[in-house]
């Protein structure tokens, strides 16, 4: 998460020797365009990290919160939701009825918790166990509470127990919107009631910890979409208003073991076929209102494409950020030009986040497409070297670089100016960071400089002289 120029990171700074080995996790503020470490709160216990491959739980990246000058945040699988100061680490308070909330969601002062308090911890005798619980049903239609709390005064203002589906809470100024294993419900923001309810919608039974369904807010509408990666699935667009069902389409298969990409841009709802090697990488436009179809364009590159990492998409106003190879940067207006980078890509679950003119990418342990990719955790800025061009702006959200022919380049780790500013002159890793040093366990961490016309970047450990 980022907000006010620092960025926020659930991690588990353990040994890698083996996987065996007990994690060290933690919450870390790092300040968002040097990376150094502000702040970090450890904690204990989180799900089991012997949870096997591509089987997510995709649900606990909906745990953490960054706005202006706070964090909320779980500090532990079974914890209550804390208010943290986002500039010094200090816990505010922590929320009652809130231990082991599942999901958060931030919304004008308010927080809506799904929260499950029938939550018990699981002990597993073998890795096999482990395996055959992942093959289990992560959600099954049990209820959860869903809670409104004043995020300033901690003080409670409704609190409801319904079926929700994993992910599938969100909320704006019309309501609170969630799926109940049938239908889509809006329930109201001043006291929790029923508003109206969807006409029966299908969804892929059993949901598994790899999957999640898709309810997004768009304008007027309130896109659903099932949770079935592997295949082609329905998706719907309801009424806002009153919840009847104003189009249907069919969602082509998108990532890989994770949910379904959906997105709002431009008036227009976008999926695209990305889920294989095999996938065509068609995207579509369709109008928010009718469904049918505005903009529709494929690949303008001519590459091998390996399966989709596994975790969903990204966008910004102006781009799709899928994750085929690497990162791959999709205009969304004419001439919808494709601009890949095999070397990047974020963890499982998360993958990467755009956000302050850079492009994050989370630590990962990603075996697939072994041959182009770089490890640790960066932050990464555009090459600003080329020619201008007129078909928009070349930088992700809340950027204030020019367009440019070259639009992303990932160039040797340098910060710019001696102020560490974000310049139109300059293209560079932001800054790294590694995390779990292979001989000692040692947290290193690049905060390389310049000043004036030398340059500067630390050699030893955290802390030594330059």
């Amino acid at each position: 998460m980022t907000a006010n120029g620092r960025i926020f990171t659930f991690i588990d700074e353990g040994l890698r020797q083996s996987i065996m080995l007990p994690d060290r996790l933690a919450l870390v503020a790092q300040d968002a365009f040097n990376g150094a470490e502000l702040w970090r709160i450890n904690f204990q216990p989180w799900h089991t990290r012997l949870w096997p491959l591509k089987s997510g739980p995709f649900q606990l990246t909906r745990r953490l919160v960054a706005v202006g000058d706070r964090v909320y945040a779980t500090l532990g699988v079974d914890a209550p939701l804390s208010c943290i100061d986002a500039a010094t680490g200090n816990i505010i308070r922590a929320y009652q009825n809130s231990t082991t909330a599942e999901e958060v969601i931030y919304d004008n002062g308010v927080l809506y918790m799904q929260v499950n308090d029938a939550y018990t911890s699981k002990t597993y005798a073998t890795l096999a166990d482990v395996t055959a619980d992942a093959k289990n049903a992560w959600w099954s239609g049990q209820t959860r509470w869903i809670t409104a709390v004043n995020a300033d005064t901690g003080a409670q203002l409704w609190r409801v127990q319904r079926p929700v589906a994993p992910m599938s809470l969100a909320s704006n100024d019309q309501g609170v919107f969630f799926y109940d294993g049938q239908r889509v419900i809006r329930l109201s923001k001043t006291d929790g009631s029923q508003i109206w309810q969807s006409d029966p919608l299908p969804c892929k039974s059993p949901i598994l910890s790899k999957h999640g369904l898709r309810v997004v807010l768009y304008q007027n509408v309130v896109l659903y979409c099932q949770n079935d990666p592997a295949g082609s699935s329905p998706m719907y667009g309801l009424s806002m208003d009153d919840g009847h069902t104003l189009w249907t389409a069919t969602h082509p298969p998108s990532d890989h073991h994770s949910p379904q990409d959906l997105f709002g841009i431009d008036g227009l709802v976008w999926t695209g076929e990305t889920a294989l090697k095999t996938s065509s990488g068609v995207w579509t436009g369709r109008d928010i209102l009718t469904g049918n179809v505005v903009r529709t364009f494929g690949p303008d590159v001519s590459i091998t494409w390996f399966h989709h990492r596994c975790y969903m998409a990204k966008a910004t106003d102006d781009y799709l950020l899928t994750s085929r190879d690497g990162v791959e940067f999709i205009e969304v207006r004419p001439p919808y030009h494709w601009t890949t980078h095999h070397w990047t890509r974020g963890a499982c679950l998360y993958g990467i986040m755009p956000g302050n003119g850079l492009i994050y990418e989370s630590p990962h342990p990603c075996a697939c497409f072994m041959e182009a990719k770089i490890n640790g955790y960066y932050a990464l800025a555009p090459d600003n070297s080329g020619t201008t061009i007129n078909h928009g702006p070349n930088a992700v959200a809340n950027s204030d670089f020019e367009s440019t022919e070259t639009l992303w380049q990932w160039l040797p780790a340098g910060s710019g100016n001696a102020l560490r500013e974000q310049t139109e002159d300059n293209g560079y890793v932001a800054w790294m960071r590694v995390t779990g040093d292979s001989q000692n366990g040692h947290i290193r961490q690049s905060l390389s400089l310049v000043a004036g016309t030398r340059y500067y970047y630390p050699g030893g450990e955290i802390g030594d002289t330059l």
